[in-house]
């Protein structure tokens, strides 16, 4: 009997085990993917681009065993061009499948992450190995964007797509900053960026340090004339009474 409990004891806590690593965060297994599809030939085959968070694409870009080319979309769900580009970076990644390709939406990064990377708009798309990144800057048709990838990667497209929809323009009006309304809860801010939330508060202090002595005396000028008020106007009916 005591064997018997023992041994279901034993396979209760594997389950839990195999359970608990399969319902982490499939970003872990798609990491393990990108570092093995970058060292794989090209006869591997395409992926779609791959919806990561600020946090996945900073560990992405700073591996240093990546041997291949990453293709990074930083766009934002509110632009109409980043909805316009996203179907274009689509066909791009079948086009090279060569290159991993990323794709970051802007409530999924704190601001922190556009800048580290330079990004000043959207949308963007960054190409990066281990030596180089860069940044795409010209019109966003779909030929112009062939182009760049065969001037920076060196490679050929496998096949080729029909689009007829150029467009040039950025949203770059409410990129960066307005990521900071879309986060969902303080708490969240406090967990992925506790330097800045220590900053911020420091900065409040110090803000909050200053004003009190002025705020002190205004209240004791304030006090001081309603004393002054109500003996004048104590006086002044008494003299009345009499």
């Amino acid at each position: 009997m005591a064997k018997s409990v023992i041994f279901l004891y034993i396979t209760t806590l594997a389950l839990l085990q195999l359970v608990s690593s399969s319902a982490l965060c499939s970003h872990e297994s798609d990491f393990f993917r990108i570092g093995l599809q970058s060292q794989c030939p090209i006869a591997i085959a395409p992926y779609p681009p791959l919806k990561v968070d600020g946090n996945f694409i900073d560990r992405v870009l700073a591996s240093k065993q990546k041997t291949g080319y990453t293709s990074v979309l930083f766009y934002a769900s509110w632009c109409p061009f980043s909805r316009r580009l996203y179907p274009t970076f689509e066909m791009l990644s079948f086009m090279f499948p060569q290159v991993e390709h990323l794709a970051v939406e802007q409530s999924s990064a704190f601001p922190s992450v556009f800048s580290r990377h330079g990004i000043p708009s959207f949308p963007s798309i960054l190409i990066v190995n281990q030596t180089s990144r860069v940044r795409y800057n010209g019109p966003k048709d779909f030929l112009s964007l062939i182009q760049f990838y065969q001037k920076i990667t060196g490679l050929e497209p496998v096949q080729y797509y029909n689009d007829d929809q150029p467009f040039s323009l950025q949203c770059g009006e409410k990129s960066i900053l307005q990521s900071m309304s879309n986060v969902s809860s303080l708490r969240e801010i406090a967990k992925r960026e506790p330097y800045l939330v220590f900053a911020i508060l420091f900065l409040c202090l110090r803000v909050l340090i200053h004003m009190f002595p002025k705020v002190q005396k205004n209240a004791r000028v304030w006090a001081s004339s309603l004393t002054s008020v109500s003996l004048g106007e104590s006086s002044s009916a008494r003299s009345s009474s009499s």
